[in-house]
């Protein structure tokens, strides 16, 4: 017996074995969009605490191509 149905907002790379398997479906695909990344935003650059400094590197450094 199928498990009761809902609706949710999961991006596609989360999801996409179990919708291979069967186990969940795209229900509105033309409004699937990608995903180009986090944005963050910090009103100055002049004194930004260290530790937003060294997780905006980390996140640069994560965006890098390989």
């Amino acid at each position: 017996m199928p498990s009761p149905a809902s609706a949710s907002p999961v991006p596609s790379r989360k999801c996409s074995l179990a919708i291979a398997r069967g186990e969940l479906m795209p229900i509105i695909e033309a409004w699937v969009t990608g995903f180009s990344g986090p944005f963050l935003y910090y009103d100055s650059r002049r004194h930004m605490p260290p530790a937003l400094r060294a997780f905006v590197g980390f996140v640069k450094e994560q965006r890098r191509p390989a």
